[in-house]
């Protein structure tokens, strides 16, 4: 077979270079199985530069790419779609542009597509819910922009999606409820609209949900807090409006709620704030939430940050024994060094 070759320098000793004469199983970088058939290409985090060159196909047996955190540019090549068995492609962390061949989402081997830290564009195909195999999709900090195809509910294997730091402009589809599988689920820093829908109480593996910095409004729904799996819920610096419900209590698995900077989050801390015995993080402040925190937070031995509305000392809006940081809810200003 023919294939491109690559300048790099591999870490490994003894590694034979791309072309050779010695059998590509000797190749660095390739991982070959029974038969001495190439199996993966692994080569992360090896400065290799240039485009990726569509020879990569000619493997066709090959099930893992992972060119991660390398210095490639250029654009996506669309013959890789044309490897069958390809199971996992992480090319994330490089600076790859253009918008991702529609080919891609006929793959239906995929299992893992990690094209993370680059600067694609464009948006994702409405034929991604064909991916029936998907377990995995990163692509945080890129340009993508539309809509988060409603067509994902039917992955009903999608494990990890991670959206965020994107340009996504849509409301959170209500199809999201039929993605059962799903543990992470990241799509912060994009301009999403709407509310959060309710359907996402039906997502009871979710570990990780982070909608903060978007246009969201809207209540909190209550059956988001039939999640007692979520370790991690970021529903910050958006536009949300009612109260946090006393449900939040059964969250017993809570290391991380940060609600801060919605203005129009009112009524009272919920004083079942005190079962969360595991909660490392907790952002209140910049919202409308009054009351006091409750005492029990702080003495739970692993409380690390904890910031709210708890300036003017003399009259706060949110009584605080342990926080770590205090903002004055008229003026905004805070104070991150303060400590009760």
């Amino acid at each position: 077979q023919s294939k491109t070759n690559f300048d790099f320098e591999y870490d490994e000793e003894n590694s034979i270079r791309w072309l050779s004469e010695e059998h590509e199983c000797r190749w660095a970088g390739i991982v070959c199985e029974d038969a001495e058939i190439a199996r993966s290409i692994e080569l992360a985090g090896q400065n290799i530069s240039g485009t990726l060159p569509s020879e990569l196909s000619l493997w066709s047996h090959v099930r893992r790419i992972s060119l991660e955190h390398n210095e490639f540019t250029g654009t996506l090549p669309s013959a890789l779609a044309t490897v069958r068995q390809l199971i996992r492609l992480r090319l994330n962390g490089n600076n790859l542009v253009g918008t991702i061949p529609k080919e891609y989402f006929n793959v239906g081997s995929f299992q893992k597509l990690d094209l993370a830290g680059n600067q694609l564009s464009g948006t994702v195909c409405t034929s991604i819910g064909a991916l029936s195999n998907l377990k995995s999709l990163h692509l945080s900090g890129n340009r993508f922009s539309g809509k988060i195809p409603s067509e994902m509910g039917n992955l009903k294997y999608l494990t990890f999606v991670r959206m965020d730091q994107n340009r996504f402009h849509s409301c959170i589809p209500t199809e999201i409820g039929r993605m059962t599988s799903i543990r992470e689920f990241w799509i912060q820093e994009n301009r999403m609209f709407g509310t959060i829908p309710s359907e996402v109480g039906l997502l009871t593996e979710m570990t990780d949900l982070r909608t903060s910095r978007n246009q969201l409004n809207g209540t909190i729904p209550e059956q988001l807090f039939g999640l007692t799996q979520l370790s991690r819920l970021e529903l910050s610096d958006m536009d949300l409006a009612g109260t946090l419900s006393t449900l939040v209590g059964q969250l017993h698995e809570l290391t991380d709620l940060r609600i801060r900077k919605n203005p129009r989050l009112t009524g009272t801390v919920p004083t079942e704030l005190a079962t969360l015995r595991h909660l490392q993080t907790l952002w209140l402040h910049k919202t409308n939430l009054v009351g006091a925190i409750p005492e029990a937070i702080c003495n739970t031995g692993v409380l690390e940050e904890l910031i709210a509305n708890c300036l003017p000392e003399e009259n706060p809006h949110q009584e605080c024994k342990c926080c770590t940081g205090c903002c004055n809810h008229d003026t905004g200003v805070c104070n991150y060094e303060f400590a009760s």
